[in-house]
């Protein structure tokens, strides 16, 4: 099955469906004034997605022109679900000329690590929280996490 990136695979859209089905009720319930909850597994599981998506070589293409201006000179961002029961837990981002690529999670020293319950991550990697959240831990150099939110897809 075609895809707009990643493996051509109908699992593609059963994930996109439950990440856009979670941001979209995450911002109607915020907009109600309700406090939004995401079941902590679910959310780290579309964390892992939207990463692997993000890290896609053909993502370039996809993504907001942004996406291009995106720091590439060898940083590394270790994003760690607190808290986790199920999927990986941990992804270890890196940021090189051709793009942003997922590598296993030790195998490099991070500049910047950014911890929260899963449920927290998914909502900052789509920008619907601030990185100083309540919840929220950042260590390292803040401004490659900053630099990241600024220029990955919301």
């Amino acid at each position: 099955m075609w895809t707009c990136v990643g493996e051509p695979r109908a699992r593609f859209w059963a994930a996109w469906g439950a990440l856009e089905a979670g941001i979209h009720r995450l911002d109607a319930e915020a907009m109600l004034g309700v406090t939004p909850e995401l079941d902590r597994d679910v959310a780290e599981q579309l964390v892992g997605f939207t990463l692997e998506v993000v890290a896609h070589p053909s993502s370039t293409s996809f993504f907001d022109p942004r996406f291009a201006r995106l720091r590439k000179s060898g940083e590394r961002i270790l994003v760690r679900a607190v808290g986790s029961t199920g999927g990986p837990g941990e992804w270890l981002i890196h940021l090189v000329p051709s793009g942003p690529v997922l590598l296993e999670p030790g195998s490099g020293r991070p500049d910047v690590t950014v911890e929260a319950p899963g449920e927290l991550l998914l909502p900052l990697l789509k920008r619907r929280v601030p990185l100083s959240a309540p919840g929220i831990r950042t260590t390292g150099d803040g401004d490659v996490m900053a630099d990241w939110l600024e220029h990955v897809v919301s």
